[in-house]
């Protein structure tokens, strides 16, 4: 989304006027709960703990699902372009 001003980069696929970037699309834009979903589900098959309360950011718990479960983190994000795209571009 190069040469758009902060305010024009609303999230167009939720549509709650929240400026779309990676921490939107990973953690609250609504239009990717249900993959979210799964993503969640798929680390607590793999014992990783939901418990961030320790972790002083949305940035820091990426981090640490980016140590612990890239696999399952690199799948997610392939899922929400995915979404992404199907919603844009269809």
């Amino acid at each position: 989304m190069s040469g758009l001003n902060l305010q024009e980069r609303s999230c167009p696929i939720c549509k709650d006027g929240f400026i779309e970037d990676e921490l939107l699309v990973l953690f609250r834009c609504n239009a990717y709960n249900e993959v979210r979903q799964v993503f969640v589900r798929a680390l607590l098959e793999r014992g990783f703990h939901t418990d961030t309360s320790n972790v002083p950011s949305q940035i820091d718990t990426v981090k640490v699902v980016c140590e612990s479960a890239p696999k399952q983190l690199a799948k997610y994000v392939m899922y929400c372009i995915e979404k992404r795209m199907d919603a844009l571009y269809k």
